[in-house]
């Protein structure tokens, strides 16, 4: 079954970025920073939302859901 909706490729956006691993260039090409804060010093706080949003999304989503399909967040 395919759904072809904004909420639905967000879902998907959100699922495909929830199971890639952080990259200090993914944290300088998606945010400007101030010159005193360090890229680096963000992975551990962009780690941490990462897995709550994983959590939300496991306890929010049905386990016979076709979104679940393939989805396995990095933990």
């Amino acid at each position: 079954m395919t759904y072809k909706d904004a909420r639905t490729e967000d879902l998907r956006a959100l699922q495909y970025w929830l199971c890639r691993p952080l990259a200090v260039q993914d944290l300088i090409a998606d945010l400007p920073l101030p010159g005193n804060v360090l890229p680096a010093s963000l992975i551990p706080v962009q780690g941490r939302a990462q897995q709550e949003l994983s959590a939300m999304l496991d306890a929010m989503i049905p386990a016979n859901s076709a979104f679940r399909r393939n989805w396995a967040p990095i933990p």
